[in-house]
Formats: C-alpha cells, sequence, structure tokens
C-alpha cells in the first residue's frame, strides 16, 4: 500500500501542465529588443511570438564549448531559453509584425497537404518567418548570445556592445550554423 501517497502528487504533476509563456517586457528587457534590432532585418519582418531555443544538437555542443568570458553567457542563455517568452509588438529599434507558433503550425500543415508528405522548404505561399530565442548575457551585459531561425537555416550569433550598439564579435572563431 505504499504507492497510495504518490498518487495526488503525480494527479498534481498532471495537473499543473507546462509553464505559461511571460511577456518579454520592452521597459525591463530593451537590452534584449536592441540584441534583436542588432541583427539588421528586412523593415516589416515577421517573428514569430514565442522565443524559441536551438532545436539543434551541434548548438548544443557548441554553447556547452563556450569558455573564458564567454560561458557565463552561455550560462544565462541556457538559463533563459528554459522556458518559452513573448515577444512584444512595438518595441524599440526596428518594425516588425508577430505571428504565433500555432499560426506557423497550422502553414505547415496547410502547405504539407498541398505538396504531399514534405513541402519544400521556402514554398513560396509559406509563411516566411524568424523565430528568436531569449537573449543570454554576461553579467555587465557586454556580450549577447542569441539564436536566429529562419525557414532556410540557423545561426547562433555571438555579439558585444559597442557604445549603444551590438555588433558580432570579432574575436570569435566560428559559430554554430546552418542550412535547413
Amino acid at each position: 500500500m505504499n504507492w497510495i501517497p504518490s498518487i495526488p502528487v503525480i494527479a498534481l504533476t498532471v495537473l499543473q501542465g507546462p509553464a505559461v509563456a511571460q511577456p518579454l517586457d520592452p521597459r525591463t528587457e530593451a537590452d534584449a529588443y536592441t540584441v534583436y534590432a542588432s541583427l539588421n532585418f528586412k523593415p516589416g519582418v515577421i517573428l514569430m511570438r514565442e522565443t524559441e531555443g536551438p532545436q539543434y544538437r551541434a548548438c548544443s555542443d557548441f554553447i556547452s564549448g563556450l569558455s573564458g568570458e564567454w560561458r557565463q553567457v552561455a550560462q544565462d542563455f541556457r538559463d533563459k531559453n528554459s522556458r518559452t517568452w513573448l515577444l512584444q509588438p512595438g518595441a524599440q529599434g526596428f518594425e516588425y509584425r508577430l505571428i504565433s507558433k500555432a499560426e506557423i503550425v497550422a502553414d505547415n500543415a496547410r502547405v504539407s497537404k498541398q505538396y504531399g508528405v514534405r513541402p519544400p522548404q521556402l514554398a513560396p505561399e509559406r509563411i516566411q518567418y524568424v523565430a528568436l530565442s531569449a537573449v543570454g548575457f554576461n553579467a555587465t551585459r557586454t556580450k549577447a548570445l542569441v539564436h536566429v531561425e529562419r525557414r532556410d537555416g540557423f545561426n547562433l550569433v555571438q555579439l558585444i556592445r559597442s557604445g549603444s550598439r551590438w555588433v558580432r564579435d570579432p574575436k570569435v572563431k566560428g559559430e554554430c550554423g546552418g542550412i535547413v
């Protein structure tokens, strides 16, 4: 009869469900939105509303291999991307439109049905969007790490603060990226 006390714990775990995504507030996370703006998207870019960390093992291995000053950034990146954040409309720095992950999944299903088993990645009628991760920073917020994924590829970008701007770190030798 030892199993009876554990039933409420199991039920509670099931009833809690997944963590609810929190808004990524542009007022308290202005640095994150400034990093996003530094990625030089075309005006009106469509961003997936929900943040999403790297989906590829190569990027996880790359992040784990960061050392020196980047180790702290990597840890903050992992911590922030252990949950989903909701990007907010009208944040500073660049013009964008938000679309939910559910809308993207529905669009993928529609195009898959049209083309059969696997549609071309860049079918012209597919929604062309960019998915961003949460941004990891060092304690002084002078280094940042962000994952960017498009229909055709992905990159893990290491940036450093240069005045009020964020630029790619010229000292970085290699990065995680590829074609989907």
